[in-house]
């Protein structure tokens, strides 16, 4: 089967998105595929490069990266949902003079047309 993923949650506000990420880990290990993960509100956070994270914590954006590298899974953040919490790709750093940037290079910045032709093409829409 196929499936779109929807994490709206930040990446330590609660478990939600570490579930996501192991829902989606065992959909792969499974044989099904994800056409895209799409991180949205206060989802957006889970790219952010810039956070520390404990020895012993999980760091759930080394997890995602790992997915993408691993099973090549589309990572797209809403770009003004990441524009409104400070987060900017390279590109945007360089066009509005800023000295970096917050985003994991794993992570594409996408609008909600990317997440809708993959959820016409899907046969399952799992949000957390």
């Amino acid at each position: 089967m196929k499936y779109v993923i929807i994490v709206m949650s930040s990446p330590y506000g609660g478990e939600k998105s570490r579930s996501a990420f192991l829902f989606s880990n065992n959909l792969l290990s499974l044989g099904h595929t994800i056409d895209i993960v799409f991180f949205y509100s206060h989802g957006v956070l889970n790219a952010n490069s810039m956070i520390y994270v404990a020895n012993d914590d999980c760091n759930i954006l080394h997890e995602w990266e790992k997915l993408h590298q691993n099973f090549q899974v589309p990572l797209h953040i809403c770009i003004n949902s990441s524009l409104k919490r400070g987060l900017i790709n390279h590109k945007q750093s360089v066009m509005l003079e800023y000295k970096r940037s917050h985003i994991s290079s794993c992570f594409i910045l996408s609008g909600f047309m990317e997440l809708f032709h993959a959820i016409q093409k899907t046969d399952r829409v799992i949000q957390f």
